[in-house]
């Protein structure tokens, strides 16, 4: 239903465009959801944690689309695979906050909870956890936990996993990442968590700035999408698979490639063509100099965030200058045809975290074009040297990024053995994640 417009809703918008007043109403609107969760989290008496496992609620990153993130899509898949392999007839609900939401839940397997608003309501938000009486609860932190993207929508995912540990269910925060500038104002919030919240960090980078910035307990796990199994099997995979035999028949190496508007915070359309034009004539550069097949991997198809946004251009511009050997994935394949997907390459560029995961957990070398420092913690895992982690602004400096890439073909022999002597013991560690799914 379409809002009314009234004097007010266009004085709220105008005010809400000067940053000075808009920083202070999300102040003041972080701090009256602090006072209103702290306030009822007091009055309510608490319960000892469920010794039972027939109800998970999942929280996952993205309650508006859901899926439309294939990293989200690749984490609430590991997660609901684990818990259907502990109890089949498992319970399920994941947080929603739109129809969309709600019909990729039910796609899923699950019943949508449809609890999420974007003005935190603890008392509402109590009363719909209750009702639904969750024996366990995972919280999907991925890379939001440190309020890089907002502290608000943070804070609400605390107030979730507090209020589901009051109402007596085993809450765990599933691997997450956390940068090394945290929002200021969530050091207070992660310390009046519940103290059964179990928190879970993906790389000991990560592991150490947090229990630095909170002081909490915390439990090193790596990201729970190196449990996603890789599907193998549709059409879309088959159809890819036989281009790679081709690329690899006619001599060449098979390198995945992404770029995605997310690289630079809040990035203008100016910004975004400059990085396509940059990764254009990169491409065209290596393709003088080496014998490459570029396959080009969408992973997010959310709207302003879309990859496609980037890779649409590119596949444009590098067909009108004549370059052949080029496949753009169309569709919108799941996360684990993806995975399927991109494990058939030699190697894979991106700057999306959960695509280096899926290219990683099948033993393919990344060169990661990084934009919030935390791609390091997950290298670390493999070994990896650290000139595969690249600024995106590298992309602007054509010659040295060429190089880079070549350099990347060159040593991918090397890079991949490191991987798969060290596969065994980051999927070990994923499944830690859900060490919170078991019943004392």
């Amino acid at each position: 239903m379409t809002k009314k417009i009234t004097p007010k809703r266009i004085v709220n918008a105008v005010l809400s465009r000067i940053p000075f007043i808009a920083a202070l109403r999300a102040k003041h609107r972080y701090n009256h959801a602090v006072q209103e969760w702290l306030s009822l989290a007091k009055a309510i008496a608490g319960k000892p944690s469920s010794q039972r496992f027939d109800r998970l609620l999942v929280i996952p990153p993205d309650p508006y689309t859901l899926t439309g993130s294939r990293g989200d899509h690749a984490m609430m898949t590991a997660v609901i695979d684990k818990a259907r392999a502990k109890n089949p007839s498992m319970h399920i609900a994941v947080l929603t906050a739109t129809d969309a939401a709600d019909m990729a839940a039910n796609k899923m397997g699950c019943v949508p909870l449809r609890a999420w608003q974007d003005m935190i309501n603890p008392e509402q938000l109590y009363a719909d956890l209750k009702s639904y009486a969750p024996d366990a609860v995972a919280l999907l932190g991925a890379d939001a936990m440190d309020g890089y993207y907002t502290s608000y929508g943070t804070l609400g995912y605390l107030i979730i996993g507090d209020l589901c540990a009051r109402l007596g269910a085993r809450v765990a925060f599933i691997g997450f990442s956390f940068n090394a500038a945290p929002a200021p104002e969530l050091k207070a919030a992660f310390q009046h968590m519940h103290p059964s919240v179990r928190f879970n960090l993906r790389d000991a980078i990560s592991n150490s700035r947090f229990k630095a910035f909170t002081s909490r307990d915390t439990h090193q796990v790596t990201d729970a999408a190196f449990c996603l199994k890789p599907d193998a099997q549709g059409a879309e995979y088959k159809s890819v698979s036989a281009w790679v035999s081709q690329q690899r028949e006619a001599g060449n190496e098979v390198i995945g490639f992404n770029l995605h508007p997310m690289l630079i915070k809040h990035a203008s359309t100016r910004q975004i063509k400059a990085l396509v034009d940059g990764m254009v004539n990169v491409i065209a550069g290596v393709s003088q100099r080496k014998k490459v097949g570029w396959l080009l991997v969408p992973h997010d198809f959310r709207a302003k965030l879309a990859d496609n946004i980037c890779l649409d251009a590119i596949a444009k511009q590098l067909q009108a200058r004549g370059l052949k050997n080029i496949l753009h994935i169309t569709g919108q394949p799941t996360a684990a045809t993806l995975k399927g997907m991109v494990g058939l390459a030699d190697g894979l560029v991106t700057g999306r975290m959960h695509l280096a995961i899926a290219a990683l957990g099948m033993g393919v070398p990344v060169l990661a074009l990084t934009y919030q420092d935390k791609f390091q913690g997950l290298f670390d895992y493999f070994n990896l040297p650290e000139w595969l982690l690249v600024s995106p602004n590298a992309v602007l400096e054509t010659q040295d990024l060429i190089a880079k890439i070549e350099q990347f073909i060159d040593e991918r022999s090397n890079l991949q053995k490191a991987i798969r002597a060290h596969l065994p013991k980051v999927q070990e560690l994923s499944n830690n994640n859900f060490m919170f799914m078991d019943i004392d």
